[in-house]
């Protein structure tokens, strides 16, 4: 996301959010979150539809899509259940506050 200049989303990911497909970002790190509001690239990607899952990670945010996919039909209810912790998997936030 980040050292992209102002570019907005690919016409396909457009294309794709509005023809009912969902569309979700997470993170590769083992820590941290996904923020889409860090970079320009990421605020244009979430006006556009798609679905930040925070600090989900890559193997689990693609087995619960496919159980919300076989879940829900609606695209608004996929993100739902998308984004509602059914098993712990969203860690809490934690803010950054110096040393212990």
């Amino acid at each position: 996301l980040g050292a992209r200049r102002r570019h907005p989303p690919p016409r396909r990911i457009r294309t794709a959010i509005a023809g009912g497909t969902v569309i979700a970002m997470t993170t590769q790190c083992l820590e941290g979150r996904v923020d889409p509001y860090v970079y320009a690239t990421g605020r244009e990607l979430e006006r556009a539809g798609v679905l930040y899952l925070d600090d989900l990670l890559p193997e689990t945010a693609y087995a619960k899509m496919l159980w919300a996919l076989g879940h829900a039909d609606d695209p608004s209810r996929v993100a739902e259940l998308m984004r509602t912790d059914r098993a712990g998997e969203f860690l809490p936030r934690r803010t950054n506050r110096g040393p212990r």
